[in-house]
């Protein structure tokens, strides 16, 4: 089913048969397998991480069971039943531990690869950009997830029919919207991250509580369209908490999970009848998800009811394991056949875009993502306005008194320090927004860290380059600078450098820590050490010989230097306010600079250094991308 190099996904035409069989399957973690990055983020002590038990802990024990397309099975239980890691294991997204057991598809044992070619993951939070419409969202996803050699009207037909498909074409023009921006509602969301899962026309869908956070009528919409989809040949697998009765006649099996154990697997109209043989009806009026769901949680509110709901599911776990048992002795296992078509279709994979492509897209989304977002570049520009006036009214009309000389030092090193502190702040929060959607679409295998790097550096060079022209142009005024053009325009260039500087140290502090605090806590370490020894709040000559080191690598030093050498050059002073033998008179900026100690170096070589700086940060960037999990603490 390949045409132009596109799966069709006319969700109409049958899928050929998928059987998902998992026989005995135990999955265990470490308790100990934590990073210690993420340990820190939870504010745990050195001493503290070899207490405590190093022993392994069973998240799913003895899991059995087949699905086959054109069925919704749905996995029930309580909060730390097991649902969510059951999910990820099937998938092959899970992050780690020790799995025993088979899991097979179409006959075949399944690896990450596999799995990742014929099924599409949705989890429970929306991972969007906000500022994207419906439309822009599902084409630069489309453009990233299919075929290389598809062509571009092709895909926009693809996005199209999808969205009519899963009722989104009435809102194809509106912003996804977030928390803090108006977009589409809730269910219309869920169904764009549906959609975007979509767009390879998956055999399997598996979904991590789809319904969390939607009011009833969104929630069974959304449930009633997945069994739609599954009248059509998908194997759809998902988690759910306890949904409504109208919710749960939709399902077509139900599987409920009591720490990692098996309670039921079977057909849903099926479970009431189970648990009546086992001396447990469903009481009248009352939902039997609920019901269920309920027996099979251990209620750990006091010795007494743990112990007594422990041994009801132990009971429970060994009547499945009996019954299980009889089912598989009278029953044949059902046959597994894999057409050549759909042998072919699993094992040759899909040529995404390469990396050039990656780039190309990921910079176009990227910047239209930020030029929609009017709040922020507003927010941005008053900063750089306010921040440049602030400064300009209090240097205002600086002259070329000896008094004002020290101040004209000031001026230059406030230029090159408040401005880039602001901007440490506001790269981090924004890239701690984007973390999670660059882990999603990473081990999506949307993209690779490469394409995400390259076009999150550039793509953000244009809005770069206007909030520091704001943030220049009235402070060089105000403050009565040298009117000359090209003393201007070198004084926006080491500006626009050191910024920079600021902006790819925060790149490196949000990368490599995994919560917006520590990272902010990083930075800013990083910038009071570098604004402590830049050379205006002690002199050079008199830091001690111990923390002279701290000079060289302090990045708002080499600008300060920059700065200065660059307005100072050319001046004359008077000497009227001093005193002889007292205070000596400064008559030039050259005999300034020297007695400031901002000499050492010429303005082209400290801009070198500065840039030296950026390639060294920005190289530390990639690296945090590379061999830093940029999975959201919060995740």
């Amino acid at each position: 089913m390949v045409t132009d190099g596109l799966r069709s996904t006319n969700m109409e035409q049958p899928h050929h048969e998928t059987v998902l069989r998992v026989d005995n399957l135990i999955y265990e973690v470490d308790e100990t397998s934590v990073s210690i990055i993420h340990r820190l983020a939870a504010f745990q002590m050195p001493w503290e991480w070899c207490q405590g038990s190093t022993s392994r802990v069973r998240v799913l024990n003895d899991v059995s069971f087949t699905a086959t397309g054109g069925h919704m099975l749905a996995i029930l239980g309580s909060s730390g039943s097991g649902k969510t890691s059951l999910l990820d294991v099937l998938a092959c997204r899970n992050t780690g531990g020790l799995i025993r057991g088979q899991i097979a598809l179409n006959g075949q044992p399944v690896d990450q690869a596999t799995m990742r070619d014929c099924s599409a993951y949705v989890k429970q939070d929306d991972c969007l950009l906000e500022h994207l419409t419906v439309r822009e969202t599902l084409t630069f996803v489309a453009h990233l997830k299919l075929p290389a050699n598809c062509p571009s009207d092709k895909i926009e037909e693809q996005v199209e029919h999808l969205m009519a498909e899963l009722g989104l074409s009435h809102v194809s023009s509106v912003k996804v919207g977030g928390e803090k921006v108006r977009g589409v509602s809730g269910g219309e969301r869920r169904r764009v991250s549906i959609a975007m899962q979509m767009l390879l026309d998956p055999d399997i869908l598996f979904l991590d509580e789809p319904t969390s956070g939607l009011d009833s009528f969104t929630a069974y919409n959304i449930v009633a369209l997945l069994s739609s989809l599954a009248q059509r040949g998908k194997l759809v697998i998902l988690t759910i908490h306890q949904p409504r009765s109208n919710i749960f006649e939709l399902f077509d099996q139900v599987m409920v999970l009591s720490q990692g154990n098996m309670v039921y697997h079977g057909l849903a109209k099926e479970m009431e009848g189970y648990f009546h043989r086992l001396g447990y009806p469903c009481p009248e009026l009352t939902n039997p998800c609920d019901f269920f769901v309920d027996l099979a949680t251990v209620d750990m509110t006091s010795p007494k009811t743990e112990s007594e709901t422990r041994r009801r599911m132990d009971m429970l776990v060994d009547a499945y394991g009996k019954y299980r048992s009889r089912v598989i002795k009278n029953d044949t296992p059902p046959s597994v056949s894999v057409s050549e078509e759909a042998s072919n279709e699993t094992s040759a994979g899909t040529v995404h875009a390469g990396p050039v492509k990656q780039f190309s897209i990921l910079c176009r989304r990227a910047f239209r993502n930020h030029i929609e977002d009017y709040g922020f570049l507003a927010v941005q520009a008053v900063i750089a306005l306010a921040m440049s006036f602030l400064i300009g009214l209090i240097y205002f009309q600086l002259t070329n008194n000896q008094f004002d000389l020290r101040d004209r030092f000031a001026l230059m090193f406030l230029i090159g320090a408040l401005y880039p502190y602001n901007v440490v702040l506001d790269v981090v929060g924004e890239y701690h927004k984007e973390r999670r959607i660059l882990f999603r679409e990473t081990n999506d295998g949307l993209y690779t860290v490469g394409p995400y790097f390259f076009s999150k550096v550039l793509s953000e060079l244009p809005e770069h380059s206007v909030f520091v022209m704001l943030y220049v142009i009235p402070v060089y005024w105000l403050a009565n600078l040298q009117p000359d053009p090209i003393l201007f325009l070198r004084t926006y260039g080491i500006t626009y450098i050191l910024v920079y500087c600021s902006r790819s140290m925060a790149y490196v502090g949000a990368a490599l820590l995994p919560t917006y605090h520590m990272s902010v806590l990083v930075a800013q370490f990083f910038f009071t050490f570098s604004f402590l020894s830049a050379g205006y709040v002690i002199n050079l000559t008199s830091i001690w010989e111990g923390m002279k080191w701290s000079t060289n690598v302090s990045y708002l030093r080499w600008g300060y230097l920059a700065l200065a050498q660059t307005q100072f050059k050319g001046l004359n002073f008077t000497c009227e306010e001093t005193i002889p033998g007292v205070i000596p008179c400064i008559k030039t900026g050259e005999q300034a600079l020297t007695a400031y100690s901002v000499n050492d170096f010429s303005v082209e070589e400290a801009c070198l250094i500065l840039i030296a700086f950026i390639f060294v940060l920005l190289a530390l960037f990639y690296i945090c991308l590379r061999c830093f999990n940029q999975k959201p603490h919060e995740s």
